[in-house]
């Protein structure tokens, strides 16, 4: 168990991709097993079409603040610094910048799925029943969004903080 969180400690990036393989082993048997279908394929025909405006705009709301972040954390870079155990400990922060940037990244191309599937699904899916494809890429890659925007938010977050932290004790 814990060489798995080691692992995801290190590959951070992974963890939307990792969730929405898992969110697809679970939806897509009970996808197969449903008569009347499940998550948006069972959604009316109207209500299907708003769902989709409303998952299109939200999630280019949403591509635009992850890449901001990114942007925002690639600017921060470590400070010099004359102590060695102060040059380590901004270097231990960089990396961390990375593994988040990496997840912000990854996120983004989860956000970039839902928006080009929704603004798809407005388009094509009209019919009685919903599409299930449509539906099943929608909500597995909704899902990993979701967890990777708080993962990163989480970790921008801090990692403001602390440069912030930093800047306090450098001036004092």
């Amino acid at each position: 168990m814990s060489a798995t969180f080691r692992w995801f400690d290190r590959n951070l990036w992974a963890t939307p991709l990792v969730l929405f393989v898992a969110a697809e082993v679970i939806v897509i048997p009970l996808q197969v097993r449903s008569d009347k279908g499940i998550l948006i394929e069972a959604v009316g025909k109207e209500a299907r079409g708003d769902l989709y405006s409303s998952l299109s705009g939200s999630s280019s709301g949403l591509l635009g603040f992850a890449l901001a972040a990114v942007a925002i954390l690639a600017v921060f870079s470590p400070r010099r610094t004359v102590s060695r155990a102060a040059r380590i400990r901004e270097e231990d922060l960089a990396t961390a910048r990375v593994k988040v940037i990496g997840t912000l990244l990854t996120t983004s191309l989860m956000l970039l799925a839902v928006l080009v599937v929704s603004s798809l699904g407005i388009a094509l899916d009209s019919g009685k029943h919903g599409n299930p494809i449509l539906a099943n890429l929608i909500f597995c890659c909704s899902l990993s969004a979701a967890i990777g925007l708080f993962l990163g938010g989480l970790g921008m977050g801090l990692s403001v903080l602390e440069k912030n932290r930093a800047d306090r004790e450098s001036v004092a």
